[in-house]
C-alpha cells in the first residue's frame, strides 16, 4: 500500500512540475498526456496494431529462414514472449502505462533489428561483414528475449503477491476455526479415523 503511495505521490509531482515549470511536452510530458496518449492507442488501436504488426513480422521472417535453424528458434521464442505482453496488457489494460518503453522502444527496435536480419539474409553475397551483423543480431534477439520474459516476470509478480497474501490469510483462518489437521479436537480426529 505504501508503494501506491508513494507512485501516486511521485505522479501528482511530476504533473505539477510539468505544468508549473512550462517544460517543453517534447522535453518532459505530463503525465496526464501520458497516460492520454497511452489510453488513445491502445482503444484507438495503434498499440494493438503495433504489436500484431511485430508478431506478424518476426513470423514472415521466421518462416523465411530454416526450420531448423538457431535463428528460427530464437525468433519462435521471442514471438511467444511478445504475444504473451500482448495477452497480459489486454487482460489488464490498467497496466498500459508500463508499456511506454516496450512500445516506443523496445518493439521498434527489435523490428528494426529482425527488418535488417532479413536484409542481410537477402544479400547475394555473404561476406565477413554480413556474417559478422548476422550473429550480432542473432546474439541480441537471445537477450531482447530474456529481457521481455523478465519484463512479463515482473508484470506477473503482483498476482503472485497476492495469491500468496490470499493463501496466507485462508490458511490463517482455517486455524482460528479449528480446521486444521493439527487443531483438530481429540473426538473428531478419532471420529475421522473410524
Amino acid at each position: 500500500m505504501k508503494k501506491v503511495f508513494w507512485i501516486v505521490i511521485l505522479l501528482l509531482l511530476w504533473e505539477a512540475g510539468v505544468r508549473l515549470t512550462r517544460v517543453s511536452p517534447l522535453i518532459l510530458p505530463s503525465v496526464s498526456d501520458v497516460c492520454s496518449a497511452l489510453w488513445r492507442g491502445l482503444t484507438e488501436g495503434s498499440l494493438i496494431s503495433q504489436t500484431l504488426f511485430s508478431l506478424a513480422l518476426i513470423a514472415s521472417v521466421r518462416s523465411s529462414l530454416s526450420p531448423h535453424s538457431e535463428m528460427t528458434q530464437k525468433l519462435a521464442r521471442l514471438e511467444s514472449v511478445i504475444r504473451r505482453i500482448f495477452d497480459f496488457i489486454e487482460e489488464h489494460p490498467e497496466r498500459v502505462m508500463e508499456m511506454r518503453r516496450f512500445m516506443g522502444y523496445y518493439l521498434p527496435t527489435t523490428k528494426k533489428l529482425i527488418t535488417q536480419y532479413q536484409k542481410l539474409c537477402d544479400e547475394q553475397i555473404q561476406g565477413e561483414n554480413v556474417a559478422k551483423a548476422k550473429g550480432d543480431i542473432e546474439g541480441a534477439i537471445d537477450t531482447i528475449s530474456l529481457a521481455f520474459e523478465r519484463m512479463l516476470d515482473t508484470f506477473s509478480q503482483e498476482t503472485a503477491i497476492d495469491v500468496a497474501s490470499d493463501i496466507s490469510v485462508m490458511k490463517a483462518m482455517f486455524e482460528q476455526d479449528g480446521l486444521t489437521d493439527d487443531q483438530l479436537k481429540p473426538e473428531a480426529k478419532t471420529a475421522s479415523q473410524k
